[in-house]
C-alpha cells in the first residue's frame, strides 16, 4: 500500500483552512515552510542587508497573518506570498531611494554600513569563481528593468 502525500498546494490549503478554524499550528507551518524561500527571494530583490532581510520578512509575513483570513482559496499559496511580498518591496523602494556605495558621501553612516556588507575573502579558487559568477548573475539581474527582473526572481523561488 502507497501513502499518497498532499502537493505543496493542497498541503498549504489545509494549513490555512486550520488557521482559519482558529487554529494557529496552520500559520505557524506555512511561516516555518516559507521563511527561508521569502528570505531568499528578499535578499535578491534588493535587501540591504542581513538585518534589512530579516525585517523584511517579519512585515511581509505579519501582512499575511492579518490577511490570511479573507484568504480565498483560488491560487496557490506561493502565488499569494510572493505577491504580497513583491507589493511591499516595490512600496518600499517607492518611499526610499536605493543607495549605492559611489553615491555614499565618505564618511556617511551608510557608507559605513555599506562598507561592513562586503563579502569577506574566499579560501579556495572554488570559492572565488563560484562568487565573481555569482556576483555576474546578479548584476546581470540587476540590470533587468524592474518588471522582467520581477519575472525572473519571482520564477526562480
Amino acid at each position: 500500500m502507497t501513502v499518497e502525500y498532499p502537493s505543496g498546494a493542497e498541503r498549504d490549503h489545509a494549513w490555512i483552512r486550520a488557521f482559519q478554524g482558529g487554529d494557529p499550528a496552520g500559520f505557524e507551518n506555512l511561516y516555518k515552510a516559507y521563511i527561508g524561500p521569502l528570505s531568499h527571494f528578499i535578499a535578491k530583490y534588493g535587501s540591504t542587508g542581513e538585518h534589512d532581510t530579516e525585517d523584511l520578512v517579519q512585515d511581509i509575513m505579519m501582512s499575511v497573518y492579518r490577511s490570511l483570513p479573507r484568504y480565498v482559496f483560488t491560487a496557490k499559496f506561493t502565488t499569494y506570498l510572493f505577491q504580497i511580498a513583491l507589493n511591499h518591496l516595490r512600496n518600499r523602494r517607492r518611499r526610499r531611494p536605493e543607495l549605492s556605495l559611489d553615491q555614499a558621501a565618505p564618511g556617511d553612516e551608510a557608507s559605513a554600513a555599506a562598507v561592513d556588507r562586503l563579502p569577506s575573502t574566499a579560501h579556495t579558487e572554488g570559492e572565488v569563481m563560484a562568487r565573481e559568477l555569482r556576483a555576474l548573475l546578479d548584476r546581470g539581474i540587476a540590470q533587468l528593468p524592474e518588471r522582467e527582473r520581477e519575472v525572473f526572481l519571482l520564477r526562480e523561488f
